[in-house]
């Protein structure tokens, strides 16, 4: 879970973590790894976040389950948490750029036409 205007650590530096990760060890493997939900306008921690904390330890505890597993206990990370969507490892998601686009006035470079 990350705030989408976080001052702290940035938007930007998720997407530019996602990117790192993904060309280290691909983006099948990266994608089985990592898990970003944007909270669109929130900064470093609120409310949106405190009220999902349940919801995220048990996914994260989940994913760990999935991963020590090989894939025969747990889940892989769940498409939402709370009414927010997990990102695609490779490339920006879309919860960032309706974000941008809401607030700033521009629209991500993934969903411009």
């Amino acid at each position: 879970m990350h705030g989408s205007a976080d001052p702290i650590v940035s938007a930007g530096e998720a997407e530019g973590y996602k990117a790192l990760v993904a060309k280290t060890i691909g983006p099948k493997q990266a994608e089985n790894l990592l898990a970003v939900y944007y909270i669109p306008g929130m900064g470093h921690g609120g409310k949106e976040f405190d009220d999902l904390i349940p919801a995220q330890i048990d996914a994260l505890e989940s994913m760990i389950d999935y991963q020590q597993s090989n894939g025969s206990r747990g889940a892989k990370a769940p498409a939402f948490i709370g009414s927010y969507p997990r990102e695609p490892i490779t490339g920006a998601g879309t919860s960032l750029g309706f974000y941008n686009q809401l607030v700033h006035g521009r629209q991500h470079s993934a969903i411009r036409r």
